[in-house]
């Protein structure tokens, strides 16, 4: 993903959707200011450590308030799967972005599970039933709420306010 995402120059200030502890964010955009949402208070404790952000939201990225038109790039790195109410945070982080900004969205499709190494070790001996119980216990644990395929995405995207000009699977 990090490699993927040094591909686009996203400019300050970004707003880092699902930050976690903010090494990706350190990582991707050393120097930049950016600024992290989390609902999980732990990992925004987390975050404070690496020193990655100018500023840390603790709090859901469907109904906080942000800066109208304030940052100039965003991503999701593998968060937005988990909001429950996707369509509302869509046009939240849409108000807070600035004409032309920048989004980048990171998330994985409904097929994410077929990669790994279990499901595909389980479907190779026939026991494709047992495989596709293990790919939805991985995504009931990690709680993916919104698994679409691109044209999903993008529709979603668009109906928030987005010109999607991209997709890229990976």
């Amino acid at each position: 993903r990090l490699r993927a995402v040094r591909k686009f120059e996203l400019q300050p200030p970004i707003l880092d959707i699902g930050c976690g502890d903010g090494v990706f964010a350190a990582l991707a955009y050393p120097g930049k200011q950016i600024w992290g949402i989390d609902v999980n208070l732990t990992e925004i404790r987390r975050a404070q450590s690496t020193a990655a952000y100018k500023t840390l939201i603790c709090g859901s990225i469907t109904d906080v308030a942000l800066p109208k038109g304030f940052f100039r790039g965003a991503i999701a790195n593998c968060s937005l799967e988990h909001v429950p109410n996707l369509d509302q945070a869509l046009r939240n982080v849409q108000r807070a972005l600035c004409p032309g900004a920048e989004f980048i969205v990171i998330v994985p499709t409904p097929e994410w599970t077929r990669l790994l190494a279990i499901p595909e070790l389980l479907r190779r001996v026939g026991l494709l039933g047992l495989a596709d119980a293990y790919s939805r216990g991985i995504d009931t644990v990690f709680n993916h709420v919104h698994l679409y395929d691109g044209a999903e995405w993008g529709r979603r995207l668009h109906a928030a306010g987005f010109a999607v000009r991209r997709v890229e699977t990976f």
